[in-house]
C-alpha cells in the first residue's frame, strides 16, 4: 500500500511539474517566432502563458485518455531516442566543424555516436503501427510549423528590407 501510494505522489508530481515547465517551451517557440504568436500570449494578472498551458494540458489528456499507460511509455522512450539520435549526429558534425576546441574527447567518438544512432533506430523500429503514427504526426506538425517559422522569417527580413530602403 505504501508502495502503491509513493507511486502516485510521485507520479502527480512530475505530472504537475510537467504541466509548468513544459508549455514555457512552446511559450519560448512562440516568443521567438518559432509557433503561432497566440502561444506567446500572457495572462495579465498571472503572468503565465496561458494559451501554451492550455494546449499543452490539452493534447496531453488526449494522449492519457485514448492509450495505455505502456503505449505512452513506449511512445515516450521513442522520442527520448530520436532526440538523443539527434544529438549523437550532432556530435558528428560538431567534432567536424570544430575540432579543436577544449572539450571532452572520448576514443572512437563518431563510431559510437553511430552505434548509438543504429542502437535507437532498432529500438524505435519495435513501436507498433499506432505508436509510430503517432511519432509520424508529430514530426510532420514540427515540419509544417518549422516552414511556418521560416515562412515567418523570410517575410519580416523582406519588411525590413523594404522599411531601410531610402
Amino acid at each position: 500500500m505504501f508502495v502503491a501510494l509513493a507511486v502516485m505522489v510521485s507520479t502527480y508530481g512530475w505530472i504537475a511539474g510537467d504541466l509548468v515547465i513544459s508549455p514555457r517551451i512552446v511559450y519560448a517557440f512562440a516568443a521567438t517566432g518559432d509557433a503561432p504568436e497566440a502561444l506567446a500570449k500572457i495572462h495579465p494578472r498571472f503572468h503565465t502563458p496561458v494559451f501554451a498551458i492550455v494546449l499543452y494540458a490539452a493534447v496531453t489528456w488526449l494522449l492519457a485518455v485514448t492509450g495505455t499507460f505502456l503505449w505512452v511509455a513506449a511512445v515516450s522512450a521513442a522520442s527520448s531516442l530520436v532526440l538523443y539520435s539527434a544529438v549523437c549526429a550532432s556530435l558528428i558534425r560538431l567534432r567536424e566543424v570544430r575540432p579543436d576546441p577544449n572539450a571532452l574527447r572520448i576514443s572512437f567518438g563518431p563510431a559510437l555516436a553511430v552505434a548509438s544512432i543504429a542502437i535507437s533506430l532498432a529500438l524505435i523500429s519495435a513501436l507498433n503501427l499506432r505508436q509510430a503514427g503517432l511519432m509520424g504526426f508529430t514530426a510532420l506538425m514540427a515540419t509544417a510549423n518549422w516552414w511556418w517559422a521560416k515562412r515567418q522569417e523570410s517575410k519580416t527580413a523582406s519588411k525590413i528590407a523594404v522599411a531601410s530602403l531610402p
